[in-house]
């Protein structure tokens, strides 16, 4: 083929292609253009997706960040890291508050502890001569056996060599010390260790309050006597005693009880400080005195004694610590000292008005059982002596509440077969509120008691409570007086009513809201300036007008107008 055809054919064919092309190149640049546009709104569409996650993102952010703020003392908030579990914050939040709980509680934890470590040291030196004192007694009941048998091959049938009087002093002695080492570990466990006694400080001289101070610690006089005559012999009672006249930094001894200047005055004048007494009065020391044998379990020996006598040697062995011996002119003076402030009437201590009997719960009922046994005075033991208290009835679970308040003194104590009895010591009217016979005790040692306010729970199988007022916390009837009047007293103010128990007047007297259900509601009348002419006098007190409640109000009225004024 010629070479000018194919150069015409490759024209055509090339201008087909061009116009292919070119109609092909429109469709392309559409299909381009529309895939563009479709990316764009794609692009589009993402972003405000994207931004849609992220404000929810961040919604959420905040929300979990309010969430999780908490408190951080008064100036503001500090937000928890966010992202932790429910469970985390919580556990956070507890640890927070337990964290505010112990910097708030931070004094009374160290106090606590450090009262624990005192009643812990206490509770092991008791437990260590409970096992000494055992360890002697077993020892002295062999010594028992073996005085017995040697006197018996020496035929020495009266003892004449004292060997068995010996043995069986040290035995008892060694009892003596078990038991003063139980009441000692009690008083480790119960005690309120580090609390200042609060107590009775009247009197006229230092001598006088400081007894009056201690029997208002539930000590007996005698008892009482013991320690005072201790504190005679050493301080003359002065608080500001120096032995040496070396001051507190010298050498030698300080106070009233003459505490070493090195060792134990440093200590409770520190206690004194802390606890916001005066460490230079004799209030301040006595109740330093007391706290101080209350820790070292001084106090449980004291209460084992019965006599002034006993009491000073217990007080000077274990508590003063001097070193004097029998015959020695120190030791003979605590003995005179103590016996004489055993049988002296202290001054200060006289019996007040009891607080208004109005509000507080109905006394239970009394004289059910008849023959006025449950009565005041009433005759026990044939006749040998008389009824120090008022029985009560109660049953089940009934409480028995404080007529008058005051501070718990002691440790609850038998009374009776089964029943307990408390002591309350009312230092205002001067008198011991004894309730007795009980199953439970509901205060404890020290503790400060309202009139009305619950004491005990229960009787101890005797269906009644036994209650007292007392002048002084040892004796019998006649340290006791007449509580129903004493608690009737407030209602004129008068003095205590003398009528006799056996009059049958007193049994149902109206205490509050009542005394039980009384058959017969008694009306008693007691007139301060005596009348012109008057029904009859008991013992000196004030004219008693006795009226039955069947009476009106008019008849009352002329009677007592006729019985006066005619």
């Amino acid at each position: 083929m010629p070479l000018p055809a194919i150069a015409a054919g490759a024209m055509r064919i090339g201008s087909m292609f061009a116009r292919g092309a070119g109609k092909g190149g429109g469709l392309l640049r559409k299909s381009l253009q529309k895939k563009a546009k479709m990316k764009r709104e794609s692009i589009a569409r993402d972003k405000v997706l994207n931004k849609r996650i992220g404000e929810k993102r961040r919604r959420r952010e905040k929300e979990t960040l309010l969430e999780t703020f908490k408190t951080r003392g008064k100036s503001g908030m500090s937000p928890d890291v966010p992202g932790k579990s429910f469970l985390e914050r919580v556990l956070e939040f507890i640890g927070v508050l337990l964290i505010g709980w112990l910097v708030d509680k931070l004094p009374q934890i160290i106090q606590w502890v450090k009262d624990f470590i005192e009643r812990a040291k206490l509770l092991i030196k008791n437990l260590e001569s409970f096992v000494s004192n055992l360890g002697k007694w077993f020892k002295s009941i062999g010594s028992v056996v073996s005085a017995h048998v040697e006197n018996f091959l020496n035929f020495d049938f009266n003892d004449k060599s004292g060997k068995v009087d010996k043995a069986m002093k040290d035995l008892g002695d060694a009892f003596k010390g078990m038991k003063d080492d139980l009441k000692g570990m009690e008083n480790a466990i119960k005690s309120s260790m580090g609390k200042p006694r609060e107590g009775d400080f009247s009197g006229d001289t230092s001598e006088d309050k400081t007894m009056n101070y201690l029997m208002s610690q539930g000590l007996t006089q005698q008892q009482a006597a013991g320690i005072a005559g201790n504190l005679k012999q050493e301080s003359g009672f002065n608080p500001k005693a120096d032995n040496t006249g070396e001051g507190e930094g010298g050498a030698g001894h300080y106070g009233i009880a003459q505490w070493d200047k090195k060792d134990r005055w440093p200590k409770v004048k520190k206690w004194m400080l802390d606890n916001k007494l005066d460490p230079y009065s004799l209030e301040g020391q006595l109740k330093a005195m007391m706290w101080e044998a209350e820790k070292r379990g001084d106090l449980p020996k004291i209460r084992q004694t019965t006599t002034a006598e006993e009491s000073a040697k217990s007080w000077l062995k274990n508590f003063e610590r001097s070193g004097e011996k029998p015959g020695e002119a120190g030791y003979e003076n605590r003995i005179k000292y103590a016996r004489a402030l055993g049988s002296k009437q202290i001054s200060g201590a006289t019996l007040g008005t009891a607080p208004s009997q109005e509000g507080l719960p109905a006394l239970p009922p009394t004289d059910t059982l008849g023959g006025g046994v449950q009565r005041y005075g009433a005759s026990r033991d044939g006749g040998s002596r008389k009824h120090a208290g008022v029985d009560f009835d109660i049953s089940g679970n009934e409480k028995f509440y404080s007529r008058i308040g005051g501070v718990v003194v002691g440790s609850p104590f038998k009374y009776g077969a089964d029943g307990l009895a408390i002591d309350i010591y009312n230092q205002q009217l001067g008198v011991y509120e004894r309730i007795a016979e009980a199953r439970n005790i509901l205060v404890k040692p020290g503790q400060k008691v309202q009139p009305g306010q619950a004491v005990v729970q229960g009787e101890s199988g005797t269906g009644v409570i036994h209650y007292e007022i007392r002048k002084k916390i040892e004796g019998g009837f006649e340290n006791s007086v007449d509580p129903i009047a004493f608690l009737r007293s407030a209602k004129s103010g008068a003095a205590i009513a003398r009528t006799p128990a056996a009059s049958g007047v007193a049994s149902n007297i109206s205490m509050g809201a009542g005394v039980g259900q009384p058959q017969n509601t008694i009306l008693i009348i007691e007139e301060e300036a005596p009348p012109p002419m008057m029904m009859g006098r008991s013992g000196g007190s004030s004219p008693v007008i006795v009226v039955g409640e069947s009476l009106n109000s008019i008849i009352k009225k002329q009677l007592l107008t006729t019985l006066s004024y005619t």
